[in-house]
């Protein structure tokens, strides 16, 4: 993606009550909630431009997710959790960036195994 901004959204499901709108309805109705995220000022071929961009997705996904419910609410927490993690996951494929690809794997720079000796 060459683009300089980032489209970060989650289709959120909405509890839509059945008296006002049909079943058939109500369980297609995903209403689409997005932010943006600025790189104009990011290296992202470096360890450091690629990390500090995973914070802003992970940052922006918080706020397309948001509120974060209450350890209490079950249900809630893991909608809230599947929201971030699909909403960061998405958005690192999107932004095809091998080393934000690698900070989101966890590791600092991508490898390759080029060659490998196993000793007996």
């Amino acid at each position: 993606m060459n683009k300089m901004l980032l489209s970060i959204g989650f289709a959120a499901v909405a509890g839509i009550s059945s008296v006002a709108f049909d079943s058939a309805y109500a369980a297609d109705y995903s209403p689409v909630v997005s932010t943006s995220v600025q790189y104009l000022d990011l290296n992202l071929s470096t360890p450091t431009g690629a990390e500090q961009m995973l914070h802003r997705i992970k940052a922006a996904a918080h706020r397309v997710c948001n509120p974060e419910p209450a350890l209490q609410a079950l249900s809630e927490s893991a909608e809230w959790r599947t929201c971030m993690t699909t909403s960061v996951s998405d958005a690192v494929r999107r932004l095809d960036s091998p080393m934000v690809t690698a900070a989101y794997a966890g590791r600092t720079q991508p490898t390759v195994v080029l060659a490998q000796y196993k000793s007996h």
